[in-house]
């Protein structure tokens, strides 16, 4: 998991950092390698400087350039949009990951939970 997605959910869901720890999480640095990939998507985005529109900010792009650039499966919260809007830096996670040059694996959090068969309470 991006070290920036680890922060992002500890702030806002403690119990669950706990619970990804101790099924064994293993947090991923921001790498040159990352910042370039994220670099790459702002482009594609059209976002100029830090002008982020109501889609992606700057942490989702490490999130998604850890995912592609790790091979893995981006977990999100996000909701999918069926039709993207015209305005590509208003794009949300799943729509970047879908993009042609991008091409991350995505899927929503509670798809995740129930995959996994985990059982809490």
């Amino acid at each position: 998991m991006s070290e920036v997605a680890a922060e992002e959910v500890g702030h806002k869901a403690p119990e669950c950092v706990t619970w990804l720890k101790d099924a064994g999480l293993q947090k991923m640095p921001v790498i040159e390698a990352i910042l370039l990939e994220a670099f790459r998507i702002k482009g594609l985005l059209e976002i100029e400087e830090d002008k982020y529109g109501a889609g992606v900010d700057e942490n989702d792009l490490y999130i998604i350039a850890t995912a592609k650039l790790h091979g893995c499966e981006l977990v999100t919260d996000e909701a999918f949009q069926p039709s993207a809007n015209k305005q590509k830096r208003n794009w949300k996670i799943p729509a970047v990951c879908n993009m042609e040059s991008v091409q991350t694996p995505w899927i929503n959090f509670l798809d995740y939970i129930k995959r996994s068969q985990a059982v809490f309470g």
